[in-house]
């Protein structure tokens, strides 16, 4: 079987070297697909970050032959709910860099307005499992695709070289594949078995003044590693002055990422400002409100300056959690 993937950041290139596969470093484009015909389409917890989901799924259909398929998965809106309060569900809106969410009626209605006349849709966790295709195939079978998911993770943990990025990489994805899902005892035994790597200090990445010394204090994943530790801290560890420290650091370390690296900070752009409320958010936790609103106000009034222009504004959604979480204060 011949497979190609594609990533935008460095990691394509690491996880090609490390892993002996094949994955360009870039983006699926309407180039490759007029002389890349596949029989297989695969694309995982991507379909939520696109802010023109119609469009993508045309070019993912357009890079298919006439007998492929496309295989996604993305979050299922239906969990959605005013009173909801499992972390596994919470996920859906948290660590938000989700831009858009689908009910199973929502997806079947984009794929078949993109020319899929075979449409099969299953749950699995709080994800939709979706094949489709233009010619009729056989859905009967099943795989336990979170199962295979964790399990794919688990092995390579345990078969990279710990020195290596594409470690760092892979106890990253299996991390937040916890945090995401709320799986947070898995993700305490995960970092009992495999501790997590020794992150940037606040100082650290203060004295980040140019790329290299990005490259030089850069672990890999650390802008967002720090996110997910926060949430872990705050979620399961309760432990408030930890998690507000962790969301300061990946806000901070963000801000360097967007600053020296944006052609590869597609995720940061997204969790910037999440890192920032989530920090307030645990700062009040821990009684500390005044600090607390400080940041709040940051969030909601922030203004782009010459310093600053580099940086995103803070989304809708951002600013309304800061503004109601405001008005608790």
């Amino acid at each position: 079987m011949n497979a190609i993937g594609f990533e935008p950041s460095l990691y394509g290139e690491y996880g090609a070297r490390e892993l002996g596969v094949k994955i360009n470093r870039g983006y699926f484009s309407e180039e490759i697909s007029r002389y890349t015909k596949a029989d297989i389409i695969f694309a995982s917890e991507v379909l939520e970050h696109v802010t023109d989901p119609a469009s993508f799924i045309n070019l993912l259909k357009s890079g298919l032959n006439e007998e492929g398929v496309l295989i996604l998965t993305t979050p299922d809106y239906k969990l959605l709910q005013r009173d909801m309060n499992n972390p596994s569900e919470l996920a859906l809106l948290s660590p938000g860099a989700h831009v858009v969410l689908f009910s199973e009626a929502s997806l079947r209605k984009l794929l078949q307005k993109a020319g899929f006349s075979y449409i099969h849709v299953r749950n699995s966790g709080n994800s939709l499992v979706v094949a489709c295709s233009v010619t009729e195939k056989d859905w009967s079978g099943h795989v336990d695709i979170e199962a295979a998911l964790q399990h794919y993770y688990e092995l390579l943990i345990n078969q990279l070289p710990k020195e290596s990025l594409a470690y760092t990489g892979v106890q990253y994805r299996l991390f937040r594949w916890y945090i995401d899902r709320g799986y947070y005892k898995g993700a305490q035994q995960l970092i009992s078995n495999y501790p997590l790597p020794e992150l940037p200090s606040l100082k650290e990445i203060s004295d980040i003044h140019s790329l290299a010394d990005f490259d030089r204090v850069e672990i890999a994943c650390a802008t967002l590693l720090y996110y997910y530790k926060g949430i872990y801290e705050l979620n399961l560890q309760h432990n408030f002055s930890e998690a507000a420290d962790c969301f300061e650091n990946s806000y901070e370390m963000i801000k360097k990422k967007l600053l020296f690296k944006p052609e590869s900070s597609v995720i940061e752009y997204s969790m910037l400002w999440l890192a920032k409320y989530h920090q307030a958010l645990a700062v009040i936790y821990d009684q500390n409100r005044q600090y607390g609103k400080a940041i709040l106000d940051e969030i909601i009034h922030f203004e782009k300056k010459e310093s600053n222009s580099y940086l995103p504004f803070p989304d809708t959604q951002v600013l309304k959690l800061a503004k109601k979480l405001l008005e608790t204060c």
